[in-house]
């Protein structure tokens, strides 16, 4: 899987799948890296990242599956229309 996520904290990681979502480079079922191996990659602690996937699944734009991973939920929910 190519991907370009970055940031330093859990708001900026969950923005940045969010845009990666956006711009088409993670689709639906899309797995996102293993908590452990992006926290590395970001040089990041990993209950950052965790915290950022769980935001993500709060949000229901990720779905978690245990050790299965975490994955892009079928149908991630649109942004509100600028102005409502």
């Amino acid at each position: 899987m190519s991907h370009n996520i970055t940031g330093g904290t859990t708001v900026k990681i969950a923005d940045s799948i969010e845009s990666e979502i956006a711009r088409g480079r993670l689709r639906p079922g899309d797995r996102l890296p293993a908590v452990r191996a992006l926290a590395e990659e970001l040089g990041v602690n990993r209950n950052t990242v965790s915290a950022a996937y769980q935001r993500l699944a709060a949000a229901g734009i990720a779905v978690a599956d245990g050790r299965r991973g975490t994955r892009i939920t079928a149908a991630p929910p649109l942004a509100p229309a600028p102005g409502r």
